[in-house]
C-alpha cells in the first residue's frame, strides 16, 4: 500500500470513529511526515506543469467528511491570500521551497477586517505538515521560491455554501500605536 493510500484509509477510520480534530491531526500529521516527492512523482508533473498556470491542483481524494488534494506552484507564483472558514488543514510540502504568511483575525475588534501577520516563514520538504485551524493561520498565501509542490488535506472540505473560499486584498493600517493589517474580502 502507498503512503498516500495509508493516509487515505487511516483517514476515513478515524472520521468513522469521529475522532476528535486532534486527535486527526496527531494521527495524519505523522503519516503525511512520512510522505515525501518520489510517492507522488512529483519530478514528472512538476515537469508538466501547464505552463498557462501560475498554479494548479489534482484531486486525490475526497468523501463529505475531508479532502486531499496536490498543489503546484511555479517559481514566482503565488497562490493568492485566502481562508479555509470553519476548517482545519494540514499541509505538507513534499517539492521546492515556498513562503508562508498566515494571518489571525483581530478578536477585539470583531467584524473589522483587522488581522495579525502570525506565520512569515518558508517551509520545504523538511519542514514538518503545517497546521492551519479555524481560528489559527486561517487566512494565509502561498508563495513559490522553487517550483513547488504540497499536499492539503483539508477537513471538513470547501462545500460552496458555509464553507467557500475567500480572496482578500491587504492594507497596514495603525490601530491605537500598532500596525495590523486590514483584510478585505475580494468576492
Amino acid at each position: 500500500m502507498s503512503k498516500v493510500q495509508e493516509v487515505i484509509q487511516q483517514a476515513q477510520h478515524l472520521f468513522s470513529q469521529n475522532s476528535s480534530p486532534q486527535h486527526i491531526i496527531d494521527v495524519l500529521g505523522k503519516l503525511l511526515d512520512q510522505i515525501n516527492a518520489q510517492d507522488l512523482n512529483l519530478d514528472e508533473l512538476m515537469a508538466n506543469l501547464n505552463p498557462e498556470c501560475e498554479w494548479d491542483s489534482e484531486p486525490i481524494f475526497s468523501t463529505p467528511d475531508f479532502s486531499l488534494q496536490l498543489f503546484m506552484i511555479k517559481k514566482g507564483s503565488k497562490i493568492p491570500l485566502h481562508d479555509h472558514p470553519h476548517m482545519w488543514v494540514l499541509m505538507r510540502v513534499l517539492y521546492g521551497t515556498l513562503h508562508l504568511r498566515t494571518f489571525n483575525w483581530a478578536e477585539e475588534y470583531p467584524l473589522s477586517g483587522l488581522a495579525r501577520k502570525c506565520c512569515d516563514e518558508t517551509a520545504n520538504g523538511a519542514t514538518s505538515t503545517i497546521l492551519v485551524e479555524p481560528n489559527n493561520n486561517n487566512v494565509h498565501e502561498i508563495y513559490a521560491i522553487d517550483d513547488c509542490a504540497f499536499l492539503d488535506l483539508l477537513f471538513p472540505p470547501y462545500d460552496h455554501e458555509e464553507r467557500a473560499c475567500h480572496y482578500y486584498k491587504e492594507e497596514q493600517v495603525n490601530v491605537n500605536g500598532e500596525t495590523l493589517t486590514k483584510l478585505e474580502r475580494l468576492d
